[in-house]
C-alpha cells in the first residue's frame, strides 16, 4: 500500500517520465525490429548467392574465408611475437592496453600511454578506418614548423571551413612519426583542425609532445612498427 501511493505520487509529479520510457522502448524495440529484418534480408542473398554456386565452388569458398583468417591470425601472432622479442629497435603498440613501447632485443626502453582514434564515416567517400594491426616501419620524423596534408573530412568533421590548400605546418603537432601504411603517431598541436584535445584523429594514435620528443632521436626511416 505505501509503495503504491509513493508511486501514484511519483506519477502525479513527474506525469511524462511513463510515456517517456514507453517511448524508449518502442524506438529500442524498432531498431531491434530493423537490425533483425536487414540480417534477414543479408542470409537470404548469401543463401541465393550459395544456391547459384556449385557444391565445388562452395567447398572452395568456404575453404579460402577460412584460410584468410586463420592467416590473419597467424600474421597477428607473429607480429605480436616480434613485438615483444625482436631483435632490432623498434616500437611495439599494444592496442588494448593503449601503450607504445620502445623495445630492443626484448627489453622495453620506454613506454608511452597514447590515444586511439576510432573509426569514422561521414558519407561514402568520406571515411577513415581505425588504426590498423599488423607490421609497420617508419618513414618521416616530423619537427614542430613541418607541414602535413590534412585529409579534407577532417574539416568537415570537425565543422570546419575545407581550406584551398589542405597543407597545415605543425597540423601534427611539435613531433609526429609517420609510418608507411599512411598511420601517424603526432602529438596535441597548438595550430589547425586537430589542436582540440578531446578529438583524435581518425585512425591516427596521439601521445603527449615530451614522449615523442623523447624517442624520436632513436626513429630512423625504416625502424620497425608492429601494431597488435
Amino acid at each position: 500500500m505505501f509503495t503504491e501511493i509513493r508511486f501514484r505520487d511519483f506519477r502525479e509529479q513527474y506525469p511524462g517520465f511513463l510515456p517517456g520510457v514507453l517511448l524508449i522502448l518502442g524506438i529500442l524495440f524498432a531498431i531491434d525490429l530493423l537490425l533483425y529484418d536487414r540480417q534477414e534480408n543479408y542470409l537470404a542473398e548469401i543463401n541465393a548467392l550459395r544456391a547459384n554456386m556449385t557444391q565445388e565452388q562452395q567447398q572452395r569458398g568456404d575453404a579460402m574465408s577460412v584460410s584468410r583468417q586463420a592467416q590473419r591470425k597467424l600474421m597477428l601472432q607473429l607480429v605480436h611475437r616480434q613485438a615483444q622479442f625482436g631483435n632490432a629497435l623498434h616500437l611495439s603498440v599494444d592496442l588494448d592496453s593503449s601503450k607504445i613501447a620502445l623495445v630492443q632485443e626484448g627489453a622495453v626502453l620506454r613506454t608511452l600511454p597514447v590515444e586511439l582514434g576510432a573509426a569514422r564515416t561521414l558519407s561514402k567517400s568520406d571515411s577513415a578506418s581505425g588504426v590498423m594491426r599488423g607490421a609497420d616501419s617508419v618513414v618521416r620524423v616530423l619537427g614542430p614548423a613541418d607541414a602535413w596534408p590534412v585529409p579534407r573530412w577532417v574539416f568537415k568533421d570537425r565543422r570546419l571551413a575545407v581550406p584551398a590548400d589542405s597543407m597545415v605546418p605543425g597540423a601534427l603537432g611539435p613531433v609526429a612519426v609517420l609510418l608507411g601504411s599512411g598511420t601517424v603517431i603526432y602529438s596535441l598541436p597548438t595550430t589547425g583542425p586537430l589542436r582540440d584535445p578531446t578529438y583524435v584523429l581518425p585512425g591516427a594514435i596521439r601521445a603527449s609532445a615530451d614522449d615523442l620528443r623523447a624517442i624520436a632521436p632513436n626513429l630512423v626511416p625504416g625502424t620497425p612498427v608492429y601494431i597488435y
